[in-house]
């Protein structure tokens, strides 16, 4: 029954495709494709070349590359030659930098071409999506412009050819994964074997044996550049100054920028070190060059060597640190000449340093190292003896304030680029405008303390409105980072410090433990609470952030009581501390001002005499 019904299906079908063609229907047939080597269609032709390197086994293909363009063009005399566009040492992953090929786009776009004829695919492009997004716009123009490739012998307005397109393009683009891959495994051998490639820099020729050797007369310009910079001169100014002596860079140009003094200050190989694989490129489509970063596990994006006294060096090491931490703190806007630090010893102060809000090169080894300089002072952090007659308070203790929420609080809260400290911390240090922080990083402790606006550390942290003074958010993105990194804070949140004040030696000083503090966790970050469930509660919630209180909270009050007032008497008492300085760096010693300003006077007139003088005013 169902082998029936099948049967007759297909006669139906038979019958309708042997009577579907009727007299009565006009066929009007399409009309043919031109044919780009029709000797009676005059087309407009343009020819695209390019080479991938600009040597000069590359050059000779470039120039051979146009002469065949030409020799092709005549043997097609109905073709008009419009232009021979040209990209010498540019790669076909990337449009953006082929300046022949965009200005042929835009002949296109202008109406003065017909056809483009490209040698093979991977000339015109080798990335797919590049390739396929540039005939499509071609084809999309009016009339359509199409593209031939000789090699291949493929026309891109045949419908026919789509496909084959399509895969010799993600072929191309392949070839150009493979060459990338095979260039990165080959320098990763090479430098593997510590065979380091040097390219040419200013201050050093090589060798017969490939040695950087100093070139004396560039080198001067070198010493000239540190110098200047150390003595607080801004990179555009060292700039001007090169360009009135008429200094040439290593390509001889006379032309200078703060952009290129910056890399000649950054550029270690002047203090005789070397630095391999500093950048690398992740994508060989765009060729964007990246700084090759070290993470928290200590693993390089690439592998990174450092060698030093590589070579013979035109500046000191010494002045070469010194200057890489001028440049870390001049983006925070500070020029001055290698700061020490400066740590307080004896006294309830002790060992704790004082914050340079201005200086943003210092690193928390620097605050470790410049805190035990003045040693370990010796405190009573025992428990008193009760007296006969007095009430025995062992095993009590003094609750935390953080558990009462009380308007009248000391307290201070930062984040990782401002802070904040309440109104009654300012009111019980005096309504004081300006005042020192300082940090024992050993201790997790932060004290602050009155100061003049005069002191070379001083912070606003007040604002007065008439005779009163109230609380003001103040700037600290040259430090806090540092003071995070030392209490060993998370920078996506905030804390809260609850702090009391002691007067030490007769003056008020506010006093906050790093170790007891509230986490202030962004609503939109509470998600990931849930990594350090183990660490923090959940305490309060407002609008904006949840606070979070160490787990270990939920087990004491706080510290013994006794304890507490061992510690309180011990401050209270222990008198004026004393300042003293530290330099972050013990064994660098940087070349003295006095030194440095004798050398850029010695240099300029080196110059001077040389007649390298363009008559700018200096």
């Amino acid at each position: 029954m169902e082998q029936s019904k099948n049967d007759e299906k297909r006669q139906k079908i038979d019958q309708r495709y042997n009577s579907a063609k009727r007299d009565n229907v006009e066929e009007r047939p399409a009309r043919k494709q031109k044919s780009i080597f029709d000797e009676n269609e005059i087309m407009r032709v343009a020819f695209y070349c390019r080479v991938s390197t600009g040597n000069t086994e590359q050059y000779t293909s470039y120039i051979s590359q146009q002469q065949q363009c030409k020799d092709y063009a005549e043997q097609h005399p109905s073709w008009i030659l419009v232009d021979i566009y040209a990209d010498e040492g540019i790669s076909g992953t990337s449009l953006r930098k082929r300046a022949e090929f965009l200005r042929m786009m835009k002949d296109c776009e202008d109406g003065k071409i017909d056809l483009i004829v490209v040698k093979n695919v991977s000339r015109f492009a080798r990335c797919t999506e590049d390739f396929i997004a540039c005939l499509r716009h071609l084809a999309s123009h009016k009339p359509p412009i199409g593209v031939f490739f000789q090699n291949e012998q493929i026309y891109t307005l045949d419908i026919s050819k789509q496909l084959s397109l399509t895969i010799l393009a993600g072929f191309a683009q392949e070839e150009s994964h493979s060459k990338s891959v095979n260039a990165t495994n080959s320098l990763k051998h090479r430098f593997g074997k510590h065979m380091f490639l040097t390219p040419p820099l200013l201050g050093f020729d090589k060798d017969n044996n490939g040695n950087l050797v100093i070139n004396e007369d560039e080198a001067e310009t070198i010493r000239l550049i540190f110098a200047m910079y150390q003595m607080g001169n801004s990179c555009d100014y060292i700039a001007k100054t090169l360009e009135a002596h008429g200094r040439k860079t290593k390509p001889g140009n006379t032309k200078w920028t703060p952009s290129s003094i910056h890399g000649v200050l950054h550029n270690e190989r002047h203090c005789g070190d070397l630095e391999i694989w500093k950048t690398w490129t992740p994508s060989y489509l765009d060729h964007k060059s990246v700084k090759n970063r070290i993470d928290e596990n200590g693993e390089w994006d690439q592998p990174n060597y450092y060698e030093k006294d590589h070579h013979d060096a035109i500046v000191s090491r010494d002045d070469f640190i010194a200057v890489q931490k001028m440049l870390a703190n001049a983006k925070y806007g500070g020029r001055s000449f290698m700061p020490e630090l400066r740590v307080n010893s004896g006294g309830a102060l002790h060992g704790f340093v004082s914050v340079n809000p201005r200086w943003g090169a210092f690193n928390p080894d620097d605050y470790y190292f410049a805190s035990k300089t003045v040693g370990e002072e010796e405190k009573n952090n025992g428990l008193l003896n009760v007296k006969r007659g007095e009430a025995d308070l062992s095993g009590y203790e003094i609750a935390r304030a953080q558990f009462f929420n009380t308007a009248d609080k000391t307290s201070g809260t930062f984040y990782d680029r401002n802070a904040r400290f309440s109104g009654e911390c300012i009111r019980k240090l005096g309504s004081a405008e300006y005042v020192e922080i300082l940090v024992h990083p050993s201790d997790k402790l932060l004290a602050v303390r009155e100061c003049s606006s005069e002191h070379r550390n001083a912070v606003k942290w007040a604002k007065f409105i008439g005779d009163k003074a109230y609380t003001r958010q103040f700037g600290g993105a040259a430090y806090l980072g540092t003071m995070f990194e030392i209490f060993g804070w998370n920078f996506a949140w905030g804390y809260r410090l609850r702090g009391a004040v002691r007067y030490t030696g007769g003056s008020p000083v506010a006093f906050f433990d790093a170790g007891e503090v509230e986490v202030l966790i962004p609503r939109n970050d509470v998600l990931s609470l849930s990594d350090f469930s183990d660490d923090y509660y959940f305490a309060s919630q407002s609008n904006y952030s949840f606070t979070a209180m160490p787990a270990g909270w939920k087990y004491d009050f706080g510290s013994l009581f006794y304890k507490q007032v061992v510690r309180n008497d011990y401050i209270d008492n222990a008198g004026v501390d004393i300042e003293s300085e530290h330099d972050t760096e013990p064994d660098v010693r940087p070349t003295e001002k006095e030194i440095l300003t004798n050398r850029i006077n010695e240099i300029l007139n080196n110059f001077k005499n040389k007649g390298e003088h363009h008559g700018i005013s200096i």
